[in-house]
């Protein structure tokens, strides 16, 4: 996350952000690894290490390889379930999107 600390605002953002995902744990929520501190002492940028995943939804509908009807329903079965756990713990996700949705070879789903 380039220049995370440039305006008040953005700082918040990101600490809030990365404070709920280090508490959420759930199979479509993609999972924080660690937080790594910048060598620089100035703290321009701060680099968070997710799981991998490979893709994202929106590359998926972009390409020209077809979606069966089993694929679309695991996904949004999978979207379904990630949303359900965060509004049960009271997080609203505001910017839910294809691009925010990543997708790994098993059709796994996360939510990011």
């Amino acid at each position: 996350m380039e220049r995370t600390f440039e305006h008040a605002l953005f700082a918040k953002r990101t600490l809030r952000e990365l404070k709920i995902l280090r508490l959420l744990h759930h199979e479509n929520i993609i999972e924080l690894k660690t937080i790594v501190k910048p060598k620089k002492s100035n703290f321009d940028d701060i680099y968070a290490v997710f799981e991998l995943m490979e893709t994202d939804l929106g590359t998926i509908i972009k390409s020209k390889q077809e979606l069966s009807l089993d694929h679309i329903q695991f996904f949004l079965y999978q979207i379904l379930r990630g949303m359900k756990y965060c509004h049960s713990a009271g997080i609203l996700h505001r910017d839910l999107k294809p691009k925010n949705l990543l997708v790994n070879s098993n059709c796994d789903l996360k939510i990011c």
